[in-house]
This record gives structure tokens, sequence and C-alpha cells, in this order.
């Protein structure tokens, strides 16, 4: 991930682009929250930044954009958090990190593309094709018909682990499954991010439940992972993790032993 000073640099040498936008931000307006859906929504862009307390230089000058900071940089992470969480038909969670450049703070934001399953992100109070934004170049334009089109032939072809499984709900996670992999990846990197998520917080991360309308829906990897016994049982008549032995040369993956084949009836996080 790239810092406010990498950032800062980028926009004084490429001005801003598909995936940096600068902005004062005095408060969160409109304009920021529409740049947050365009970014969540833009096919295989991959996410995108946002720099604020960061506006053009009025005076011609080496730089492009010049630095007035951020006045209240705790009151402007907790507003752009609340709406991230209630003004879009599903949650976005933005990743947010402060510096200073020039003496002056400034706030970074990454929004990461959302997954296919819940395109298209919009405002729930606009609602379709109305509240919904894409990033093309540097502006954040409004969808259209044939956008959504798009993001619907998208959700077609999602990977399989990401199907949601009918009549599944959040009541079919084990808590002590999920404690259970808190665990196992705070040994594997104790600063890992999603450490720092609720329950809900990780699953999502993970894929393993979509939101849709702001409900929260389990996938198939959700329930096979961090499901109950009596939920895998309920969904999966029977199922089996095959696993094997991989071998890397050239940035390429080979197959190269096959090691076991274990047919399960408990979640394989256990």
């Amino acid at each position: 991930m790239k810092s406010c000073t990498e950032l800062f640099e980028e926009l004084n040498e490429l001005d801003e682009h598909h995936q940096i936008e600068a902005k004062k931000a005095s408060e969160v307006g409109q304009s920021l929250m529409e740049t947050i859906c365009a970014y969540s929504n833009e096919p295989d862009l991959g996410g995108g930044y946002i720099l604020l307390g960061i506006v053009k230089c009025d005076e011609p000058s080496e730089k492009k954009y010049c630095v007035v900071g951020v006045e209240n940089p705790d009151k402007i992470l907790n507003d752009i958090t609340t709406q991230c969480s209630s003004r879009f038909n599903t949650q976005i969670r933005p990743n947010c990190f402060t510096d200073k450049i020039e003496g002056k703070t400034v706030i970074g934001i990454f929004i990461p593309e959302a997954e296919s399953g819940v395109k298209p992100i919009h405002f729930k109070k606009a609602g379709l094709p109305k509240g919904a934004y894409r990033r093309i170049g540097s502006c954040d334009v409004k969808c259209t018909e044939e956008d959504l089109h798009l993001f619907y032939q998208e959700r077609s072809i999602q990977p399989f682990d990401q199907t949601i499984i009918p009549y599944a709900t959040l009541n079919d996670f084990d808590d002590q499954v999920i404690a259970e992999y808190r665990r196992m990846r705070a040994e594997k990197d104790p600063e890992a991010e999603e450490l720092t998520y609720d329950n809900t917080g990780i699953l999502e991360s993970l894929h393993c439940i979509l939101s849709i309308d702001g409900v929260y829906h389990p996938t198939i990897a959700g329930i096979l992972l961090f499901g109950k016994r009596s939920a895998i049982r309920k969904f999966f008549q029977w199922f089996a993790w095959i696993i094997s032995g991989f071998q890397e040369e050239n940035g390429l993956k080979t197959l190269i032993r096959f090691l076991k084949l274990l047919k399960c009836r408990t979640p394989f996080s256990v």
C-alpha cells in the first residue's frame, strides 16, 4: 500500500488519474463519498486512493499540488467510517491512514474494489442507477442502465466458493471456529489487518459472507470454513478436501503430488 508521501509525489508527477484523487476535505461531503462509491464499483481497477488535505496550487510553482492539511483528522476519519457504513447498500471498509507532509496532517484512504457479487455499490436513498458511480479516468461518473447490465453480468461469473447458500444465516457460523482462526492468524502474522475486525468483518474480508441490500448471506466457502457442524450437515450431504503439493518455478505452479483425500463433516478451519 502506498504512503501519503508517495501519493503526494505521484500527484505532482502525474496529476489526478484513475487511481488517485486529491481533496481538501474540510468536511466529508458528497464529492468524497461519490469517489469512494466509484472506486468500489469500477471493474478490474483494484480500488483507488484518496489523499485528503491536498489542493491544486493557486500560484504557479514547480508543484501542481500543495498541502493545506486536515484540521480535525479524528472527526474526518470518524465521519468517513460512519458514512461508509450507513449510506450505501452494503458496508464499505475504507483503509485510512494519517501522515505528516510539510509539517501538516494529511489523510490517505484506500478503497478496495468491491466483490462482483455485491456490485453495483450505490447510495441507498438515490437508488439505481442514479446512486451508483464508476471511475472513468480521473472522474466519478454516474452509472447508466448499460453499466448496471455489466455489473449484473459480472455477478454470474463469480467464483463458485463465493456462491450464496439459500436459507443460510449468520447463526450458522461457529464463533469458536472463528476464534481459533484468529489465534492461528495471529501466530502467523500478529499485525494482520483482519485481526482488528469483528467476526462479521473477518467473514466479509475472506468472502465468507456477501452483503446484499444490507443483509449478510453466507457463502459456500463461509459455511465450509467456519460453519457449525449442524450447518454443514444441513447444507452439504458430503464433501471432501483434496490436499495436493505444488512446485513453483519461474512464477508457474505445477502439481507434483497428491497428498491426501479427507472426507469431512467439520469445518476445515478446526
